[in-house]
């Protein structure tokens, strides 16, 4: 009799100690799905290596300090350890404009993307040249803005020719072109820019048919940069 009660008593225990396993268990699952639930809420979400979505279709893919020239004012001034960020544009639509702001604790950190096209990756450097240290606390995107019309190179219209220094642009549309031509061109290129500066190349009063203009374009070099966008620009009526 006094074995088979001790059975009973150890099946009883065995019982209780499942039982509370089971609540455990049932515990934990409860905060891991409120946690989840808050993380995946937030403005900002670390996803991977301090990668985070930052909203409008934007990702911060890596941060880190920088050394070399400083391509963000157009200056190429050297610097040292500046914080950078790569930022990729996730949209369909290529982003025209974005300011990107990071905090780390009560510092504020900013930076600016322009010209990115759909898919497409950017590395920014800080704009006023700041270093960082500390854990990034938050981050978002503000001031974004998208072309209604993806970004093009009028190859219908133009033949480019591109120099270290200079880009040749020829009419090859059979008709004269009347408008203002605005060329625009980046750092980097194959999917990952360099700055979030844009360079800005124009010739005014239009191109003749079949005519040559060659465009002075003191940042363009034939193995690190890459032309993005070409618009012709309609100039304005002066009153007389």
């Amino acid at each position: 009799m006094l074995h088979i009660k001790k059975r009973k008593i150890k099946k009883a225990v065995s019982y209780a100690v499942l039982s509370l396993l089971a609540i455990l268990v049932l515990c934990l699952a409860v905060q891991l799905g409120i946690y989840i639930y808050k993380e995946c809420t937030k403005p900002v979400r670390i996803l991977t290596d301090g990668e985070m979505m930052i909203g409008n279709g934007l990702t911060i893919e890596k941060t880190g300090k920088y050394t070399g020239k400083y391509m963000e004012d157009g200056t190429d001034d050297e610097v040292e350890d500046v914080m950078f960020i790569v930022l990729k544009n996730n949209n369909s639509k290529d982003l025209q404009y974005a300011d990107v702001k990071l905090y780390k604790e009560d510092e504020e950190f900013l930076f600016t993307a322009s010209n990115i096209p759909s898919g497409d990756s950017v590395m920014l450097l800080e704009k006023n040249r700041k270093s960082a240290e500390k854990k990034i606390t938050s981050a978002k995107s503000e001031s974004v803005a998208f072309f209604n019309n993806n970004m093009s190179l009028q190859k219908s219209l133009f033949k480019i020719q591109e120099l270290d220094g200079a880009v040749n642009l020829i009419n090859i549309s059979g008709k004269d072109i009347l408008e203002d031509v605005y060329l625009y061109y980046k750092s980097g290129g194959d999917g990952l820019y360099m700055g979030g500066i844009t360079y800005l190349a124009k010739v005014m009063g239009g191109i003749k048919k079949d005519e040559v203009k060659q465009l002075s374009t003191k940042h363009f070099a034939t193995s690190s940069s890459e032309i993005v966008d070409i618009v012709l620009v309609t100039p304005a009526k002066t009153e007389q």
